[in-house]
């Protein structure tokens, strides 16, 4: 009974040398301490966009070269090119043309030989194309300033996205707003009457978020005709169905004007770097005096759509219509009429696998295009007599799919592959005659481009990998057709 009595007296915080005999020991009554209230709020996240951190942590588990760029990093300096937004991307070569937005854009050598309209790479906004569907792509589509970071697939490791290009994938990501300050102002001027300006709103109203920016570029160039003025819009609108669906919409509208000053010779750029090039010869190879330049308008829309399907399921549809009207004086003046449209369904399941970790992707993502592509005479810089005429259809059909298993807690191997299906349809509808012959032709391709990789994680914060690859990338109108 002693034992009993001395544990019951120390669980009530009395010790029995401190009772005299015969003392009951009195009931000891907790002090309260009252707290102060903490209250736990979880931050809001879009099921469609994700963060950079999530996607820091995918790339992560991609056995290959990849790279996610924080556009906070840029946006510290000068954000004019693209230059100045991937400079810093390992693997991505960028170099502007005069100092303008257009550029040459290479990944591991893909459209090198390319100064203009590039190729070679599949740029996404928000996973979704701005390719047309031939493959090519222009600069002035894409605002650095309208994204929240980039990520970068190099080569054969942007498989998820159904890449059929050799250098990979360039996706900015937008902001959100979940993500985006409620308002933002930014104006930068420098030399030559260079001018860049930003308005930017964001707010999550309930289940419904938006962002919305319009920016504002312009500058007369350091060499003679290399005026450059440009327009864009860009904006999202997310609404949750319930904590499991989010649906995006994406608007973009973008109205650029860029004259063109031409190539110079080595003496000429050691003499003059800022003149134009200027023809003695004839009229039609002179910048000036034909007024070469690049202007276009693009229209775009899109949507995506995500689903959570429990267990570490996702289910991803998304879908885009591009409107693109250029006007491009050159040696000739090139009219084109381009609508490109496409969807892409994607899975992904990151449920373990016969007890071990997995992560699963599979994906479908056609795409189609159709440019009517009418040509004539340069009469200094106004359309002449019209000497070509042409209706072009593109087709990309891509069905994609890859795993990454865990044989262990830190090791994984990674087995994937993509088929891929192409078309191009030229119809030539101009008459012909003698010296304008049918140019009329279809071709088609089939590529197949497996991959397989390892993937080892040393620490949380380091990892050695080794894969192989192959990648496909049909032609452009541009190397098929003159």
């Amino acid at each position: 009974m002693k034992h009993t009595q001395s544990l019951l007296l120390l669980l009530a915080g009395v010790l029995p040398s401190q009772l005299s005999h015969g003392q009951t020991p009195a009931t000891s009554v907790p002090t309260t301490t009252e707290l102060p209230t903490v209250t736990v709020t979880a931050t809001p996240e879009s099921l469609t966009v994700p963060t950079i951190a999530q996607a820091e942590q995918e790339l992560a588990l991609v056995t290959g070269g990849t790279g996610v760029v924080n556009a906070e990093d840029y946006k510290k300096g000068r954000a004019v090119t693209l230059k100045d937004a991937l400079d810093f991307a390992t693997g991505v070569y960028t170099q502007p043309r005069f100092g303008a937005e257009e550029a040459r854009i290479s990944i591991r050598g893909s459209g090198i030989q390319r100064t203009f309209h590039g190729r070679g790479i599949k740029v996404l906004q928000d996973g979704i194309p701005i390719n047309l569907a031939d493959g090519g792509f222009d600069m002035q589509s894409i605002e650095p300033l309208a994204a929240d970071y980039i990520e970068v697939y190099r080569g054969a490791n942007a498989l998820r996205y159904g890449s059929t290009t050799l250098g990979g994938v360039v996706n900015f990501v937008s902001p959100t707003g979940y993500t985006a300050p409620a308002f933002q102002g930014r104006f930068e001027y420098g030399s030559f009457n260079t001018f860049r300006g930003q308005l930017s709103a964001a707010d999550v109203l309930g289940n419904l978020d938006y962002y919305a920016t319009v920016t504002h570029f312009s500058t007369e160039g350091f060499r003679d005709h290399s005026d450059q003025n440009t327009q864009r819009f860009f904006s999202n609108v997310g609404f949750k169905f319930s904590e499991d669906v989010e649906t995006r919409f994406y608007l973009t509208y973008v109205h650029t004007d860029s004259e063109l000053p031409g190539n110079l010779t080595k003496e000429q750029l050691r003499n003059n770097p800022d003149r134009a090039q200027r023809s003695p010869f004839a009229k039609q190879f002179d910048y000036i005096d034909s007024d070469w330049q690049r202007n276009f308008e693009l229209f775009r829309i899109a949507n995506r759509t995500t689903w959570n399907l429990g267990d570490d399921q996702h289910l991803s549809f998304s879908s885009f219509y591009a409107y693109k009207d250029l006007d491009h004086p050159i040696l000739f003046v090139i009219d084109q009429i381009s609508h490109d449209f496409g969807f892409d369904l994607n899975y992904l399941s990151k449920a373990d696998l016969a007890g071990h970790k997995n992560q699963f992707i599979a994906g479908i993502t056609p795409t189609f295009g159709l440019v009517d592509d009418v040509r004539f005479a340069n009469v200094l810089g106004k359309r002449g007599a019209k000497f070509a005429d042409s209706y072009q259809q593109a087709t990309n059909v891509d069905f994609y799919l890859e795993d990454l298993f865990y044989l262990t807690d830190r090791f994984a191997v990674s087995v994937g592959g993509q088929i891929s299906y192409a078309r191009r349809d030229n119809e030539d509808r101009f008459p012909v005659s003698a010296t304008n012959p049918d140019n009329s032709d279809v071709q088609d391709w089939w590529g197949y481009s497996p991959k397989v990789g390892l993937l080892y994680e040393l620490s949380d914060s380091a990892q050695v990998f080794f894969n192989a690859g192959r990648s496909f990338e049909p032609p452009s109108f541009g190397e098929l057709s003159n």
